[in-house]
């Protein structure tokens, strides 16, 4: 499994133009739910 820091979470986000980043975790579910949620409603 492999970890990023913030920094490199948004500097992900922003290179490939995506409208949010979100922290979450598979494995303990941390805002899973919330990533999916506006995930769906950038879609719509």
């Amino acid at each position: 499994m492999t970890h990023i820091t913030y920094e490199q979470g948004v500097s992900m986000c922003k290179e490939v133009g995506a409208s949010k980043y979100i922290e979450c975790s598979a494995l303990t579910q941390k805002n899973l739910k919330l990533v999916f949620t506006e995930a769906i409603g950038c879609a719509l």
